[in-house]
C-alpha cells in the first residue's frame, strides 16, 4: 500500500530499459480534479523541474473517489535490465 511507505524508502521501477531506482520523500492528500499533482513541479505550473521526481497517485481510502494519495520521489539511480538491484534480487529472482 502507497500509504505504507517512509521517507527514506526506495522505489524500484522495471522497465525494458531497465531498473529505475527513486527514493520516497513525501506524501500529499488532495482533491481527485488537482491534476496540477502531475506536473513536472507539482503545483508550480512553468517550473522547471530541478530533479527527477516519480509521482504515484491512487484513491484514499482504497477503491473510493473521496481523495488522492499523492506520493513522491526523487531519482536516485538507474540500472540495465540484467542488473536487478541487490535489496530486491531475491524477489525477483523467486518469482520468475
Amino acid at each position: 500500500m502507497l500509504s505504507k511507505l517512509q521517507i527514506g524508502d526506495a522505489i524500484y521501477i522495471q522497465t525494458k530499459a531497465g531498473w529505475y531506482t527513486y527514493i520516497f520523500r513525501n506524501y500529499q492528500y488532495v482533491q481527485p480534479n488537482a491534476v496540477d499533482v502531475l506536473l513536472p513541479v507539482p503545483a508550480h505550473p512553468g517550473t522547471a523541474a530541478a530533479d527527477r521526481l516519480i509521482t504515484i497517485t491512487t484513491c484514499n481510502p482504497p477503491f473510493h473517489a473521496a481523495e488522492r494519495l499523492i506520493a513522491y520521489g526523487t531519482f536516485e539511480s538507474w540500472q540495465p535490465p540484467t542488473d536487478i538491484p541487490t535489496p530486491i534480487a531475491s524477489i525477483v529472482t523467486a518469482s520468475s
